[in-house]
């Protein structure tokens, strides 16, 4: 037994530490021996992954031989891009006039903007998914709709014109015979020569006069 461990020193002790072992110092020898040799077993093992979990406030650290294995899910909704359903509004330019749109199918998560901020103002009803447009100043404006969870090319665009009263336009026979009765159409123009929407004026307060007494309008 003394003769193996001396040929297993030579191989990993200095020859100097051999000449001066004696029995006495046999013990230590022998387990200077195992702890080199239990050194190089562990030098030899191929390295092993390790995973570091902090506590509880990040004061603990625990290592562990294996990787934590986990899963997760996630739910789609798969959704097609956001419609209006007009991309043109004329407006007329009265603060108790109102115009809207309809924003149809995206995800419902919408963010509304215009190109300026002085011609119309803009609110976005989220139960309903319309928008609002009011008039502050005449001249025109582009509101965009933006899809806060798909990635498109560009927004969706309406074009909002505000606009005064531009021209009245008054359609009526030349002639008529005493006792009839006729039929005038007016139509009130926006500064781009389009009628204005039916419901817009009785914001406008006209009045139909007439410059001589020999018809009557009612």
């Amino acid at each position: 037994m003394v003769a193996e461990n001396t040929t297993l020193e030579q191989s990993l002790l200095p020859h100097h530490m051999l000449h001066q072992a004696t029995v006495k110092h046999l013990d230590g020898i022998l387990n200077c021996f195992w702890e080199r040799l239990w050194e190089r077993q562990q030098a030899a093992r191929p390295a092993q992954p390790t995973l570091q979990i902090k506590g509880k406030q990040g004061r603990e650290q625990r290592e562990h031989s294996t990787l934590a294995h986990v899963t997760t899910s996630l739910e789609l909704l798969l959704v097609e891009d956001i419609q209006v359903n007009t991309h043109t509004i004329c407006i007329y330019n009265h603060p108790l006039v109102t115009a809207t749109f309809t924003i149809g199918k995206g995800s419902g998560y919408f963010y509304i903007n215009s190109s300026v901020s002085n011609i119309a103002g803009t609110a976005f009803q989220d139960k309903k998914r319309t928008v609002v447009v009011f008039p502050l100043h005449s001249g025109t404006v582009t509101v965009m709709v933006y899809d806060l969870c798909l990635a498109l090319p560009e927004p969706v665009k309406v074009n909002v014109h505000v606009s005064d009263i531009f021209h009245v336009d008054v359609t009526v026979v030349d002639k008529v015979e005493i006792g009839k009765n006729i039929k005038a159409y007016v139509r009130v123009l926006d500064s781009a020569r389009k009628p204005f929407m039916v419901q817009y004026l009785a914001y406008m307060n006209l009045e139909l006069t007439s410059s001589s007494h020999v018809v009557s309008i009612k």
